[in-house]
């Protein structure tokens, strides 16, 4: 018999804070071998043969999330109140994501022209078919963790991450050792995607007996759906083009060689991509909560809190990662990439951006709308800018195009968060404690110049700067009472008890 919504929800009923653990630990692992492709990858491959894979990569993930229109997201608004509606909603869900995926194929085929133009690249015919699988087989796939999640399965979820992410990799590397070409390493990607893809059916068969039979489902049902989906869906578009245009346009322009530089430029250490979402999970919901009740005032505190946890970690490692790029670029992807350390650095500035929490006001008071005009406005000044940018400085007009964006979107949103909350500009922001916190990070500096004195190798300087450098900087917390917040991330990320209210 189909298990009901409510069978799944009375299973493994962990607290909030002991998902949000679990999340991170899988997101960490997951991410940590997403790091580790690019580093085996770069040493392993040409950089004309890496910015071709790259190429690649960077169509089919452009368009993937396109043609999932939110579909896989309105899981967490329908899922929870399906009940006995459980069966067709997951089966119009899989059944949308199939068409989408079936549709763009001709697409692909009949537009490979346009695409080779698009990326500059007459090599992009041999890869039609693995593509077109790939984005077939991955906008399926992505619905597997959005269903974990909402099953309130969070061991599920971990170890999918985990499992997903070691294959991913073992498959990409495999296929390039075995054949020695870039279309291999497509191909076993897409083997990986298929997998996920014939797991996802099999559980879905398995626990909700899904069938493809719309002449039996109720249509307004579908319709309802469809309408949540749309908004994610168009956010989600003009959102995709503004994050990846800068790449498009290099790729245009630019050679295979320089758009491998480029994507190098943008590497990311895996705990701080995860850090923003998990400390997000906590805090986000009590700001909700005080946005429906109009509770200004506390809606501002936490804010304010949530952005100054985020600057206590992230300020001083953007300054750690600015003084140790050379080390720790040269060390991961080799001196081959050295070109990439300059973009690298200039790239670290979206960070302060990111620390500011930028959506978080707007959604919680529900001013949702105006977040899709910001990312129209971005976007269109963005594609404009990055054109005559790009054409002009190549890869650093690139590098200039996507903080630019990136500084644009955040403005607009933190400038809206001040006219939803009617504050002044001394109000707006925790301007003194940022000042603070930007001090303290200045004044263990020294740290890097004394270690870079002894000549140290590369693994043992970035090692032992990396202790020192944030055990001073701990301190000065401490002497400067900012133990509050620190025992807020250790509670965040350790802590299997049920969400307590945030100081």
């Amino acid at each position: 018999m189909t298990k009901t919504v409510s069978g799944f929800l009375g299973q493994n009923q962990d607290s909030l804070k002991s998902q949000t653990f679990k999340l991170f630990v899988g997101k960490f692992v997951s991410l940590f071998f997403q790091m580790l492709t690019p580093v085996v990858l770069t040493r392993l491959l040409s950089r004309e043969n890496y910015g071709l894979y790259q190429q690649i990569l960077l169509l089919c993930t452009f368009v993937g999330p396109i043609l999932i229109w939110g579909m896989n997201t309105s899981l967490y608004f329908f899922f929870p109140t399906a009940e006995h509606k459980v069966n067709q909603l997951l089966s119009q869900t899989l059944l949308f994501l199939v068409v989408t995926g079936t549709l763009f194929f001709p697409i692909l085929v009949f537009g490979k022209g346009f695409f080779a133009k698009i990326l500059s690249n007459q090599s992009f015919y041999e890869f039609i078919i693995p593509c077109a699988l790939y984005i077939f087989f991955y906008i399926q796939s992505d619905l597997i963790e959005n269903l974990f999640v909402v099953e309130k399965k969070s061991n599920f979820v971990v170890t999918f991450l985990i499992v997903s992410s070691f294959l991913r990799a073992g498959f990409s590397i495999a296929a390039y050792l075995v054949f020695r070409s870039v279309a291999a390493q497509i191909w076993g990607l897409v083997i990986h995607l298929g997998l996920q893809t014939l797991f996802l059916w099999g559980y879905l068969l398995h626990h909700y007996r899904i069938r493809f039979d719309p002449f039996h489902w109720d249509k307004t049902y579908f319709r309802a759906q469809l309408r949540y989906a749309s908004p994610v869906g168009w956010s989600g578009l003009i959102g995709n083009i503004g994050v990846k245009i800068d790449k498009f346009i290099l790729s245009h322009f630019f050679s295979r060689t320089d758009f491998a530089v480029y994507s190098v430029a943008f590497f990311r250490v895996p705990f701080i991509n995860i850090l923003f979402p998990s400390i997000g999970n906590v805090i986000v919901p009590q700001i909700v909560r005080f946005g429906k009740d109009k509770n200004f005032s506390e809606a501002r505190r936490l804010w304010h809190k949530m952005i100054l946890v985020f600057a206590l970690i992230t300020i001083p490692f953007v300054f750690y990662s600015f003084f140790t790029a050379r080390e720790m670029l040269v060390l991961l992807f080799s001196d081959k990439y050295l070109s990439s350390i300059g973009i690298y650095r200039l790239t670290l500035l979206t960070f302060f951006v990111q620390i500011l929490a930028r959506g978080t006001i707007i959604t919680a008071f529900g001013e949702t709308r105006y977040l899709f005009k910001v990312q129209l406005i971005s976007t269109l000044t963005g594609s404009l800018l990055g054109y005559f940018l790009v054409k002009r400085f190549g890869i650093w007009g690139a590098a200039w195009t996507a903080v630019f964006i990136f500084y644009l979107s955040g403005w607009l949103q933190v400038y809206k968060s001040k006219k939803i909350l009617n504050l002044d500009f001394a109000a707006w922001l925790p301007w003194k404690d940022l000042g603070k916190i930007f001090a303290i990070s200045s004044l263990a500096v020294p740290v890097f110049f004394v270690f870079k004195w002894l000549a140290l190798n590369r693994l043992l300087f970035l090692a032992l700067t990396f202790l020192v450098y944030f055990l001073v900087i701990y301190r000065l917390y401490i002497h400067f009472g900012y133990t509050e917040f620190i025992d807020f991330v250790k509670n965040t990320l350790k802590t299997k008890t049920v969400a307590r209210k945030i100081p």
